[in-house]
């Protein structure tokens, strides 16, 4: 149980920093007069980053103590906080992004693979309670951080990089592992196929979250206060909070299909009035409750269901570099709309690709009754 809270306060920790970096990154691009289809791809290269960090690390992390790794990666990250506040260079933002990302792709797997290998039967509620943390952190954080960046960038920023300092010292005195299995898994592609479900969600959440907070705040902002803006992300990530733990028993009762074509419903529809109606912050709460279940439902699943013990490294692995690829294409497309359309249309493309997931979802489900 001792590790477990390790990795509680791991989520919490990275939560807060993230929460911190993501929306706030996208507000100082924004005041330094960088265009929306630029600070979208800049954005995207973060994601993009945890991508190339998935294959990377996967690859070298049986030549070395994984937590020596994670820490090296993420003390540049740190300096790679410093010096984007610090620059006006356009390939400088780009780099920096890349590299803040690449160290927390290399935190989460470490987390997300040893939650993977916890000594219990109920790894839905060990991995929910896990989301549960990191969205807590992602709240607090993203509600304090406009506040802290209307005041001081320096300050917004430089907490970031605290909390990530933090988040290395417990990782070294921790001293984190992976597993023993392969690199490679044997079938990749067959297994692949046969848990797109579970990596669909991943990526999905990836995309609508991570578009989500980075362009929202910038759609409310020609409104709204930035205070303002801040309170209705936060309100977002609330509603993951206290719809995480209630609505991640649902796929226990109902199938994680069933329950994950619940979620993408209430989500797009959610996320629809937020646009469309004064209602913002109650419908923030509630696209949130169904956004953020998809992450623990999804993992969950993937670890317990589908995958022996043996592939776990390895399925933790591309269900990251899916998660991410999903995040780094939310905010790359959705800057390309509200560049070269209008920035109230910034949530369709998160609309489609969640609309794409009931599909899926649906026919998969018929499949299931029909083998019956």
């Amino acid at each position: 149980m001792k590790k477990v809270g390790i990795l509680y306060i791991l989520g919490f920790l990275v939560g807060m920093a993230t929460g911190l970096f993501i929306p706030l990154s996208t507000l100082f691009l924004e005041s330094k007069g960088v265009s929306e289809n630029i600070i979208g791809m800049i954005s995207s290269t973060y994601f993009v980053a945890m991508v190339v960090g998935s294959i990377i690390f996967l690859k070298i992390c049986r030549k070395t103590d994984a937590y020596k790794l994670v820490i090296s990666a993420l003390l540049l990250a740190v300096i790679a906080i410093f010096v984007f506040v610090n620059s006006t260079k356009i390939i400088a933002f780009f780099i920096c992004m890349f590299v803040v990302g690449l160290g927390i792709s290399f935190n989460f797997i470490t987390i997300q693979n040893n939650l993977a290998q916890t000594d219990t039967d109920d790894k839905t509620k060990v991995t929910g309670i896990y989301a549960f943390f990191f969205a807590i952190g992602f709240a607090v954080s993203t509600a304090l951080g406009t506040i802290m960046f209307s005041i001081s960038t320096n300050l917004a920023f430089g907490a970031a990089c605290v909390l990530l300092l933090i988040d290395m010292v417990i990782i070294y005195n921790a001293k984190l592992k992976l597993g023993n299995s392969d690199n490679k898994s044997s079938g990749s592609e067959n297994k692949i196929a046969l848990f797109f479900p579970f990596i669909l969600g991943g990526y999905t959440y990836g995309f609508i979250e991570n578009a989500f907070s980075a362009f929202y705040p910038i759609y409310l902002k020609d409104s709204y206060s930035l205070k303002f803006a801040g309170i209705v992300l936060g309100t977002f990530v609330l509603g993951g909070i206290v719809g995480m733990l209630p609505l991640s028993a649902l796929p226990a009762k109902l199938g994680i299909y069933k329950a994950c074509i619940l979620f993408s419903i209430g989500a797009l529809f959610s996320l629809a009035l937020i646009v469309g109606t004064s209602q913002k912050l109650l419908f923030s709460l509630i696209a949130g409750a169904c956004v953020c279940v998809i992450y623990p439902s999804t993992l969950a699943a993937l670890n317990m269901e589908r995958v022996s013990s043996d592939d776990v490294i390895w399925a933790t692995g591309v269900y990251s570099m899916f998660y991410s690829i999903g995040s780094a294409c939310g905010p790359f497309v959705t800057g390309f709309v509200m560049d070269f359309t209008h920035k109230g249309l910034f949530i369709v493309s998160g609309l489609l690709i969640g609309l794409f997931m009931i599909v899926h979802l649906v026919m998969e489900t018929k499949m299931q009754l029909q083998r019956r």
